[in-house]
């Protein structure tokens, strides 16, 4: 059962049920931030049409085939909210992977979102909710990194 602690979700009851980690605000149309672990998500003003309830969950979701998930796969709800303008989702940068990329679930496929290294952090735009993370993520056209910013990949689950 989750429990809420302080804006905080975290998982109560029995210790054999695995621990839930997330966090829930309430964002207006002047916009604001939502953070959980080292992920922030940042909605610009005009981007919601009216104050909405925020939630982010760390899940212990396995990334889809092809993928080396970095960071555990977060879920952004309410599911399938779209943004009159994108929102940016932005995570510590892993100092191992420099090839690692924002991915981000649109239906029943992930796909390598255009990141940017800006500061230790990896940024990317997300006009929509569903679940990301940082991977690793597939080669693609004879070892053409999807990853990158000229290249996108799209893998289905």
């Amino acid at each position: 059962m989750l429990a809420p602690v302080g804006g905080a979700l975290v998982a109560a009851g029995c210790s054999s049920e695995p621990t839930v980690v997330g966090t829930t605000s309430t964002i207006g149309t002047e916009g604001g931030s939502v953070n959980v672990d080292d992920l922030v998500l940042t909605i610009p003003a005009g981007a919601l049409t009216r104050p909405t309830s925020i939630t982010i969950t760390r899940t212990s979701d396995v990334a889809p085939n092809g993928f080396v998930a970095l960071t555990p796969i977060y879920r952004f709800s309410p599911d399938g909210l779209t943004f009159a303008q994108p929102a940016r989702v932005s995570f510590a940068q892993p100092a191992s992977a420099p090839n690692a990329t924002i991915v981000w679930s649109a239906g029943t496929t992930f796909e390598a979102l255009a990141t940017q290294a800006v500061g230790g952090r990896l940024e990317a735009e997300a006009i929509h909710f569903s679940s990301g993370f940082v991977a690793i993520p597939p080669v693609v056209d004879g070892g053409i990194d999807a990853g990158t910013s000229d290249a996108g990949s799209d893998v289905s689950v």
